[in-house]
């Protein structure tokens, strides 16, 4: 028996191992989980700051202080075969305008709207 008994504490003491090296383990991830947390926390504390310059971005909704909006469109007669579809990008959209009247929509084919907004900044 004493074999065996020697063979059962040999293992239980591998597996007391393995146990503290797995415990060790969650508290590394535990306290990086904390640490991330923290910086992520000042992140969406800090002020937002845009780079200096000159550019526009998207704009969906309001635009952030120090840009104002500009808008746009164009427009062109599509004959339709698929390839157009409309879309929504923030407040910016692609649109196909049916036409009233059959006779157009033959020889022009239909109107495709892209409308643009954009939050600029100018410095």
């Amino acid at each position: 028996m004493g074999a065996v008994q020697g063979l059962i504490n040999a293992a239980v003491a591998n597996v007391q191992q393995a146990n503290a090296k797995v415990y060790n383990q969650i508290i590394d991830l535990k306290n990086e989980n904390i640490a991330l947390r923290n910086q992520v926390n000042q992140v969406q504390d800090a002020p937002a700051k845009w780079p200096p310059g000159k550019y526009c971005i998207w704009k969906s909704g309001d635009c952030p202080a120090g840009f104002s909006m500009r808008s746009g469109y164009t427009g062109s007669n599509v004959h339709m075969n698929g390839d157009v579809k409309e879309v929504q990008i923030g407040d910016s959209n692609i649109e196909i305008q049916e036409s009233r009247c059959r006779t157009c929509v033959k020889r022009f084919g239909m109107f495709v709207k892209l409308d643009l907004k954009a939050c600029c900044k100018e410095e």
